[in-house]
């Protein structure tokens, strides 16, 4: 009888073998893939751009979509434009989905630049300018309904989201929270307060809001790890909170490095970040959410920033620049040792890089970079990696009709990526 059994059972395997299988569905839930920020895929990518679609949402002034696009498991992106319009498309295709104009406003100068989360059939949105019921509400959390784009709960209380206090960081879903922060401006776009906050992700009910920061959050998007919430704001310094309680568990002091406008990123017990003024920065984390040794790399040059959130591999860490110069941009990535040496560092790419940079590890002996270009004619780059002579080796880019000044990096998921820019286009391209 035994032995018949396990006939029965090799015979059902080999069949199971011979049916053919489904594609494992990815994912691109929030601001650079997950919640550790690292913007790194064991998928391929396309270098082709061979099947490729555009969709228009509205556009302002100055501003379309800066805000980065998200993507859930079931081929479907979503992108907040410039006044709060919320879309939702097919990432095949193309075709709109949804589109919810209810929760926007009617300035032609807002900027909202957070990038949303997405979990289980909801969409969570943070709005500096929000509107429900044709009444500006000012600063302002969603949950949408992702499969319609009607509003499910919004919080725009005054007393934990003060209408002069603007949502401008991406948010974060964890175990029924949501986690994200605020920047508040003086006259002249200084940055002089902010909130880093814990909402229940049900009701929108605030678990925890924690206003020690001096100058607030500005692009900065936190790294759930384990049991803590890290994040770095605009007067340089580090924190790590309790996920749970709120309570402040340790702190770095990066002050003397500048501002921090990048995500912290996490790997193998260590975070990484960068400071506007143009450094990459290492500090260890310990299991009970300790902060230590904190590590700087060389300046990367007079007149050289980066707001960008790095992108680290198993042996590498990769980082977009600018300098600052819209009339005369250069943009480069550089590419550094986990000791924070620099090993390498593309050409030009002629404009401002403030993207995030995506990697692909999926080809032996080369990791695959993609940038976006801040310019005037913004362009998808990608470049090569190679391992062995640890040097950029090659490269290409894809401008789509409508190409223009592009702040945010691509999303991916199921061979495709993502990505919108200040005209309001939004481009999907795989190689398939």
């Amino acid at each position: 009888m035994k032995n018949r059994n396990l006939f029965l059972l090799l015979i059902s395997m080999v069949i199971i073998g011979l049916l053919p299988m489904a594609a494992s569905a990815s994912s691109w839930p929030s601001f650079q893939g997950n919640n550790n920020n690292n913007g790194v895929t064991d998928e391929d990518i396309t270098t082709t751009f061979a099947t490729n679609w555009t969709s228009q949402t509205a556009a302002g002034d100055y501003a379309g979509l800066d805000s980065g696009a998200v993507i859930d498991d079931n081929n479907v992106t979503y992108c907040v434009n410039y006044n709060g319009t919320v879309y939702a498309f097919n990432l095949i295709t193309g075709a709109q989905k949804w589109v919810n104009t209810n929760i926007a406003n009617n300035d032609p100068y807002s900027y909202e630049v957070s990038v949303p989360a997405y979990n289980n059939d909801r969409l969570y949105v943070g709005l500096s300018n929000g509107n429900y019921g044709n009444t500006n509400i000012g600063s302002t959390i969603y949950a949408l309904n992702a499969t319609t784009g009607a509003v499910v709960w919004y919080n725009s209380s005054d007393t934990y989201f003060p209408s002069n206090y603007q949502i401008d960081s991406p948010i974060k879903y964890d175990s029924g929270k949501l986690y994200f922060s605020s920047v508040e401006f003086d006259a002249n776009y200084n940055t002089i307060g902010g909130y880093f906050y814990c909402v229940d992700a049900s009701n929108g009910n605030v678990v925890w809001r924690n206003d020690s920061s001096t100058r607030g959050y500005y692009g900065a998007a936190p790294a759930i790890i384990d049991d803590y919430v890290v994040v770095g704001d605009d007067a340089g310094i580090v924190r790590s909170f309790n996920k749970a309680t709120g309570s402040l568990v340790s702190y770095l002091d990066a002050s003397a490095y500048g501002s921090i406008r990048s995500g912290i990123v996490y790997k193998d017990g260590y975070i990484y970040f960068t400071a506007k003024p143009g450094y990459l920065l290492k500090a260890s984390i310990s299991s009970s959410g300790i902060l230590s040794n904190l590590q700087s790399s060389s300046s990367f040059g007079s007149g050289v920033y980066s707001t960008s959130t790095p992108a680290v591999t198993d042996d590498y860490i990769y980082v977009g620049t600018d300098n600052g110069d819209y009339y005369n941009p250069i943009g480069t990535v550089k590419c550094f040792g986990t000791d924070l040496s620099l090993i390498s560092e593309s050409s030009n790419l002629g404009g401002l890089i403030k993207a995030s940079p995506v990697v692909t590890t999926n080809t032996a002996g080369q990791e695959r970079v993609y940038v976006t270009t801040n310019n005037n004619t913004g362009k998808c780059y990608w470049l090569t990696f190679n391992t062995t002579s640890e040097r950029f080796t090659n490269s290409g880019y894809w401008q789509p009709n409508g190409s223009t000044y592009t702040l945010q990096g691509i999303a991916f998921a199921n061979g495709y990526l993502v990505y919108g820019n200040d005209a309001g286009y939004l481009y999907g391209a795989t190689g398939f």
